[in-house]
């Protein structure tokens, strides 16, 4: 007698299930993925904060200790130091650093190519075609202030001392985006440089206050406003 061979393929339920583990799956692998491609860039940024911290540490210890200072002229260039951009050609044309992609984040409107032009003025570093410079810096810093006070930080929305960032803006390139972790970048006049969290975490908000609770790390160091030199994306 012959045995029937049973070609029954799988059932619509079947194929469902299997159809929907397949998807749970690539949903986690990606999820997992993007992840690990998001803290690869947040090393690469806390990296580039802290070459930021050394190059302007070099400045000040051939400058009496003084980082550059907002409207004071520049000590290279013919220019005086009114944004972030005019510290950095500076800082190129001092040889301080030569490139710029050592300053350069990934998801930032600052992408420049890597040709800083001619000395002694590089007008090609971090220029508008480049988006400028991704870093706010100190205007009226020394190295012998508290070592917690914040040397450079990602660019914000509103600027200034003391800024806001923008977590809906996460993932995208726009001036004041966080991570999609909701933090963003500081380095301190000591070369402390960490990602840290913003006071709400789902709007736009300054960084969240310390340990105590009272202040964050602007107001902990001086409570009265600083001088900045912010980035000019225009």
């Amino acid at each position: 007698m012959k045995k029937r061979i049973n070609n029954q393929g799988f059932t619509l339920i079947e194929l469902l299930v299997v159809i929907t583990i397949i998807g749970v799956l690539a949903t986690i692998s990606f999820s997992g993925y993007t992840q690990f491609i998001e803290k690869s860039r947040v090393t690469k940024a806390i990296s580039a904060a802290k070459n930021v911290h050394s190059v302007m540490s070099n400045y000040a210890s051939e400058n009496n200790g003084r980082f550059p200072q907002k409207g004071k002229k520049a000590k290279r260039i013919d220019a005086t130091y009114t944004d972030a951009e005019t510290v950095f050609r500076d800082l190129i044309a001092g040889g301080y650093s030569s490139d710029e992609g050592d300053f350069t984040v990934d998801n930032s409107p600052s992408q420049p190519d890597g040709y800083v032009g001619e000395g002694p003025e590089y007008r090609d570093a971090f220029s508008s075609a480049d988006g400028g410079v991704h870093w706010a810096l100190l205007g009226d810093g020394t190295d012998t202030m508290k070592g917690s006070c914040p040397l450079a930080w990602e660019n914000s929305v509103s600027g200034g001392w003391n800024p806001t960032w923008d977590p809906e803006l996460a993932g995208t390139s726009d001036p004041g985006r966080t991570w999609t972790s909701g933090k963003v970048i500081m380095v301190t006049v000591s070369g402390k440089s960490e990602a840290l969290d913003l006071e709400n975490p789902e709007a736009e908000s300054k960084l969240k206050n310390l340990g105590d609770g009272s202040k964050n790390p602007f107001t902990a160091a001086y409570s009265k406003p600083r001088e900045v030199l912010d980035p000019n994306f225009k």
